[in-house]
């Protein structure tokens, strides 16, 4: 499964607009021959999530792994898309690029969520983005 399709079945609706558009951050790659729009697009992305953080630390009703999944997501699209731009326009920016989001409220925030470590899932995506079945490998 590609990393596009993973991401549209993990969407929470109540929070879909709080999401990476991915898509769109796929097209601008594909569409555009500079770096300026593509990370405008990556900054607006950035200021959608923290706000989402900002929003969502105001209510008590919210599990803790759905804040969770929903940040690891978000995080997984930004990330690909700037591997992808990289690899498109031969540029290395995806140091740059975590440098900067350390900095970030929502970046903060997930690394303060308590997390039992018996929970942990391990998700691997193959080189071209597809998901690996891993009842096949272990």
């Amino acid at each position: 499964m590609k990393f596009g399709k993973y991401f549209e079945r993990q969407v929470i609706e109540k929070w879909k607009f709080f999401y990476v558009d991915y898509k769109k951050l796929k097209n601008t790659i594909k569409n555009d021959k500079d770096s300026v729009h593509f990370y405008s697009l990556i900054n607006k992305e950035l200021i959608k999530l923290n706000k989402f953080i900002n929003l969502i630390q105001d209510y008590n009703d919210v599990h803790e792994s759905q804040i969770c999944n929903f940040l690891v997501l978000n995080y997984m699209a930004l990330f690909k898309s700037v591997k992808k731009h990289d690899k498109r326009l031969c540029k290395s920016t995806k140091i740059d690029f975590f440098k900067k989001i350390q900095k970030l409220p929502f970046y903060k925030y997930y690394l303060n969520i308590p997390r039992p470590s018996d929970d942990i899932k391990l998700v691997i995506f193959d080189k071209d983005g597809t998901l690996i079945n891993l009842e096949k490998i272990f």
